[in-house]
């Protein structure tokens, strides 16, 4: 799947710059140096986590793009995928790259192997991944776990999550993407009408346009999505 620009994410400024400031540093050589000098494991991590359509996924892939490096996404509830696959997987990441890990809370992660669940005839029972939390928590850093990789875990459902899975030195920041706000909203429409060919009016008229689009997104209603489909 191509890499999708940063610019095209339609996060809070703020954010956004925190998001990038954070990666960028971390993928500098003086940074790796300075993991190495201090004996601390040279790795990052982040949970993304809000409702769906906000831009966890997309997010994901721009970071990749920003740095030009590959992404490796990995779905706990493929089948045949168990711990000792997942950690021979991540011992064969590259030395740079950002790991992706879907919907971490549908996996269904235990502390050991879940036994399949016994299905009736007017059940549809939800697929769990045969991966066990140590065996996941193993292979995103034990001892076989490759350095310099950015791992990315995201969540609807973060409150789901075992508290291991996000302690310190495991993941570094969470990172909350929710409903558009009257000012991403603005962001949305301006991105999406300056870039489109058809357009004849100005980039002033445009920006005051999406001014008065974004005085209108009503809080905690819209996903970032949503809107990009309106106003596309």
């Amino acid at each position: 799947k191509p890499s999708r620009p940063m610019e095209t994410i339609d996060l809070d400024p703020f954010l956004y710059l925190d998001i990038l400031t954070d990666a960028e540093s971390y993928f500098d050589e003086e940074t790796r140096a300075w993991y190495h000098e201090n004996g601390t494991p040279y790795r990052r991590g982040y949970l993304l986590y809000g409702p769906p359509g906000t831009g966890k996924t997309s997010l994901s892939f721009a970071l990749a793009g920003r740095f030009d490096i590959g992404l490796y996404v990995i779905n706990l509830n493929e089948a045949e995928l168990d711990d000792a696959k997942l950690i021979e997987r991540f011992s064969n990441l590259p030395d740079k790259c950002v790991v992706l890990l879907e919907d971490i809370d549908v996996a269904g992660i235990v502390e050991n192997r879940p036994q399949p669940p016994v299905a009736s005839r007017n059940s549809n029972p939800q697929k769990i991944s045969a991966v066990s939390l140590s065996g996941l928590l193993n292979a995103i850093d034990g001892p076989t776990s490759k350095e310099g990789r950015l791992l990315i875990m995201t969540t609807n459902a973060p409150r789901s999550l075992d508290p291991a899975l996000y302690r310190a030195g495991r993941i570094d920041k969470k990172i909350y993407l929710g409903y558009s706000t009257k000012r991403t909203g603005a962001i949305t429409f301006r991105r999406i009408f300056a870039n489109d060919p058809c357009n004849k009016y100005s980039m002033d008229e445009i920006t005051d346009f999406a001014r008065r689009f974004g005085a209108k997104v009503p809080l905690d209603t819209f996903t970032p999505a949503e809107l990009q489909n309106f106003c596309m």
